[in-house]
């Protein structure tokens, strides 16, 4: 009997989902990168970033600089 009993644990244990891996979910982006490019990862949730309107790159698209950026520096428009 207990021999049966290692073989069931065993079994379930193996039939538990592996969560080794890349994690696809997580939080999504903010409204700010519908006016950027997103470049190269360059970490956990960090991209680099390209301006949709006048090109100007960051090698790490960082939220408040990107809203900065729209606000006082861009050339677009949309303002």
């Amino acid at each position: 009997m207990e021999e049966t009993n290692e073989t069931s644990k065993t079994s379930e244990t193996s039939e538990q989902p592996k969560t080794k891996g890349k994690n696809i979910g997580g939080r999504p982006l903010g409204v700010i990168w519908n006016h950027f490019h997103r470049k190269e990862t360059v970490g956990p949730g960090k991209f680099g970033a390209e301006c949709k309107y006048c090109f100007v790159p960051w090698k790490r698209g960082e939220i408040p600089i990107l809203e900065e950026h729209l606000a006082n520096h861009c050339s677009n428009e949309i303002k």
